[in-house]
C-alpha cells in the first residue's frame, strides 16, 4: 500500500511510535532515529527483562529500520538533515507550538 514511501521516525512514548508501526505494516520504509542516550521507552517501568529487549520498546518499533544519531553533534545533525531530505515524511511526538511562556487566559 505505501511501498516506496520513506518515513523518518523521531517519535517516542507509545502513541507516536505506534503510528510508525502502522505505516511500516502498510509497507512504508520507516527509519527509527534513536538518540545517543537511548529511547526512554527502553527503560519504561524498568520493564526490560534479562534478555535486554524491552517489550514496550519492541511493540512500538517493530517493522522499522533504525539508526542511532547524536544530534547534539554537528555530524549527527547533518546525518539527520540528510535523512529528512530524502524522506517523504517524518513522525515525532513534539508539538509544533512555539516555546516560551504560556499565554495567560482571560
Amino acid at each position: 500500500m505505501l511501498q516506496g514511501i520513506r518515513i523518518v521516525d523521531l517519535a517516542t512514548h507509545i502513541a507516536a511510535p505506534g503510528a510508525g508501526v502502522l505505516l511500516a505494516q502498510w509497507d512504508a520504509d520507516v527509519i527509527k532515529v534513536g538518540s545517543a542516550d537511548g529511547d526512554p521507552m527502553r527503560r519504561l517501568l524498568d520493564a526490560t527483562p534479562p534478555s535486554g529487549v524491552s517489550p514496550v520498546f519492541e511493540m512500538g518499533n517493530r517493522g522499522k529500520r533504525s539508526i542511532m544519531l547524536d544530534i547534539r553533534s554537528t555530524g549527527g545533525r547533518a546525518q539527520l538533515a540528510a535523512l529528512i531530505r530524502e524522506a517523504d515524511s517524518t513522525t515525532c511526538a513534539s508539538s509544533p507550538r512555539p516555546r516560551g511562556p504560556k499565554p495567560s487566559r482571560p
